[in-house]
């Protein structure tokens, strides 16, 4: 009996119960006499247990298949059979590069927060990790990430990928929140958006979002028992990497149905966001009741094409800040227009212009972004920029690129110093660098305190060896002026050495209150009546 189905398995790979039961049937086993040998095999016929999956199905492989591609390939097309909420998150996961901060894993889960009935999002996490599906992985700046490890089968999720579309999908979610904003179709002040580095994430129902707001429009809007608008809401989830098929979007539609379920739920508008779709994923999602839209849609050719520049940027910021430094002028341009976008942009885009500046003065060649572990303590630092002069020299810089008017206290400095402790523990011993030099440099628009001063000089006299140095927004300017890089000058007197409001003065342009919603938003919230 239970060489049958290890013949089967061998055969034709992995599957599920109900598939094995099929095939059995079809050489001419009995329904049930099939049925009782799936639920009797033993030996090396393995079961999956640590996922459930609808209709008490069971995921039946053989041992020496485990980990394997066969075995995981099977493994997503019976999860897409049984439409499984771990299908749905395996390709919510793929669709965002396979790699995902663990506070934005409960957006693409498909999974609700907590819902009766419903496995929820930590436990889907929970039990993907168990059944080796995915990984988690601490970075440092993320915290702990959620990475596929299924051997490279679905994608490998690739750190510097995901910092870049990261950094990428925050300009467009920037964009969606202002586009939601001036259309009025949100509360003005009451939108919110994913952000990695905050606790709260957007949440409507019981599921996350990377965007979601209070909408005021007539078809949304009813009344309470008092007579007061109760508001429906808008609710989005945005992409910046390649077109999304129908298994890519099913996360999705998941999220929309859990909710279309609940009686006293407000009415919502559904909108997702992404590059582009497969006919039948746009077809799927139409029919669903979901707004599908892409960047070229709502915001234009010049604004759908700089942020595909930005991720591809990101991606490869060493080269193109050696080879194409004018790239980040013409970002800032395009994408600065965006309310709240040049704060993120002056952060991801400092650290190419300071590559650019050390590499067109010092020579040598540069990264930019990369991560690095200690492999005896566990802990894992970035490093912004790092120049390398081979067998002489590797010098490590810290890029610290936002308003002129910040300043570095020791705090700061003083964390730097441990990572600087970190990264020189890790570098020095790459046989690569056993005869350099190695230096640290903290560069920042702003200027250091007294007291962060006065901690750096204790330490450099303290750690010759380590080559301390930093500079603050004056001496960035200086050192930038004798590359002669008119692009990169102009880039960095408009962005980073001119406070903000005397950039629109100098383009004659009205300073904006963005404090305030518009009156006629106010109006529109305060007065609507059905």
């Amino acid at each position: 009996m239970r060489g049958s189905i290890e013949e089967l398995l061998n055969e034709a790979g992995p599957g599920i119960s109900s598939r094995i039961t099929a095939a059995l049937i079809k050489r001419g086993v009995s329904a049930d006499a099939a049925r009782q040998q799936v639920s009797r095999s033993r030996g090396s016929v393995q079961r999956l247990c640590s996922l459930t999956l609808p209709k008490k199905e069971k995921f039946l492989y053989l041992e020496p298949q485990f980990g394997r591609q066969p075995y995981w390939e099977a493994l997503r097309r019976d999860l897409d059979a049984t439409n499984s909420v771990y299908g749905a998150a395996l390709h919510g996961l793929i669709a965002r590069g396979g790699m995902v901060p663990k506070a934005c894993f409960d957006v693409i889960a498909g999974a609700p927060i907590r819902q009766k009935g419903q496995v929820g999002a930590s436990t889907v996490l929970q039990r993907m990790e168990a059944a080796h599906i995915v990984r988690m992985e601490p970075i440092a700046g993320y915290g702990d990430c959620v990475a596929l490890d299924c051997h490279g089968v679905f994608g490998s999720g690739e750190v510097a990928f995901m910092k870049a579309r990261l950094a990428t999908e925050s300009i467009l979610l920037l964009a969606l929140r202002d586009w939601v904003r001036k259309l009025a179709m949100v509360s003005y002040n009451n939108v919110a958006i994913r952000d990695v580095g905050q606790p709260e994430r957007p949440t409507f129902g019981t599921c996350r979002w990377d965007l979601c707001g209070p909408s005021y429009l007539r078809p949304f809007v009813s009344r309470d028992s008092g007579g007061k608008p109760r508001p429906g809401f808008v609710v989005c989830d945005a992409f910046v990497n390649d077109g999304l098929g129908v298994e890519e979007i099913k996360y999705f539609l998941r999220k929309c149905r859990l909710l279309g379920s609940f009686v006293k739920l407000p009415p919502f508008l559904p909108i997702l966001v992404a590059e582009r779709y497969s006919k039948e994923a746009f077809a799927l999602g139409r029919s669903a009741g979901i707004l599908m839209a892409t960047p070229r849609t709502l915001f234009g050719e010049e604004v759908a094409a700089a942020l595909s520049s930005l991720l591809l940027t990101l991606t490869k910021a060493a080269a193109v800040a050696a080879g194409n430094p004018d790239k980040i002028h013409e970002l800032f341009y395009t994408l600065g227009r965006i309310e709240g976008a040049a704060a993120n942009l002056r952060g991801v885009l400092f650290e190419m212009i300071v590559g650019f500046l050390v590499r067109e003065r010092e020579g040598n060649t540069i990264d930019i972004g990369i991560q690095v572990t200690d492999p005896e303590s566990g802990r894992s630092a970035e490093v912004d920029v790092r120049r390398i002069k081979e067998d002489q020299e590797c010098w490590i810089y810290e890029c610290k690129g936002h308003q002129p008017t910040d300043v570095v206290t020791a705090p700061m400095v003083e964390k730097w110093i441990n990572k600087v402790g970190v990264i020189h523990s890790v570098l020095r011993r790459e046989k690569r660098f056993q005869r350099s030099r190695f230096g640290f440099e903290f560069w920042t628009c702003g200027t250091f305190d007294p007291e962060a001063v006065h901690y750096l000089k204790t330490v450099k006299s303290a750690r010759p060896k380590l080559n301390l140095n930093w500079r603050d927004g004056s001496a960035v300017r200086q050192y930038a002026a004798t590359t002669n890089k008119k692009s990169i000058l102009d880039t960095l007197d408009e962005h980073y050495f001119r406070h903000p409001l005397k950039t629109f003065e100098k383009r004659n342009v009205p300073v904006p209150n963005f404090d305030e919603a518009p009156g006629e938003l106010q109006d529109l919230e305060s007065e609507l009546t059905l």
